[in-house]
């Protein structure tokens, strides 16, 4: 219990979290990048055969979207999200298309519209589309067994 109050406060730490697609003129590899550190967790595309797309902390955005197998990246070193959870891509926000299937994801709301307002939030959702499409950034299997409460 202890590790899991960790990692969600490791989670909430980053305040403004959230997905950012690699653009086109991010992937030169002689871009030049600040010695800034503000880690990001660079999602990387699975291998040929399918599988969990792979995570890698990188040093800051610039030099996550430099590495051509990156597609988006999030806020945080990747150690800080829990490794069950699911990252939602950039472009998945209002998707009409999600199936119908009940398999429930606990969702993390950046600035939440749904539970609370300002900071980070969380909801459980019907599935990890839903999630995805209604503004999470990140979302973990099963659903949601805490509340978090925001400073009034």
């Amino acid at each position: 219990m202890n590790k899991f109050v960790i990692v969600l406060a490791a989670i909430l730490a980053i305040s403004s979290a959230q997905t950012f697609l690699c653009e086109e003129n991010d992937r030169s590899a002689n871009k030049l990048c600040t010695d800034i550190f503000e880690p990001v967790c660079g999602i990387k595309q699975p291998n040929l055969q399918g599988g969990k797309p792979i995570r890698a902390t990188f040093s800051s955005h610039c030099n996550a979207c430099k590495d051509s197998s990156v597609v988006f990246v999030a806020q945080g070193a990747c150690e800080a999200y829990p490794e069950n959870g699911i990252f939602c891509h950039p472009n998945s926000v209002n998707n009409k298309m999600c199936p119908m299937i009940f398999s429930p994801v606990c969702g993390m709301i950046q600035n939440g519209f749904m539970l609370c307002q300002g900071g980070n939030c969380v909801e459980t959702f019907s599935n990890g589309c839903q999630a995805c499409a209604s503004g999470s950034f990140f979302y973990t299997p099963g659903e949601c067994t805490y509340h978090i409460q925001q400073e009034q």
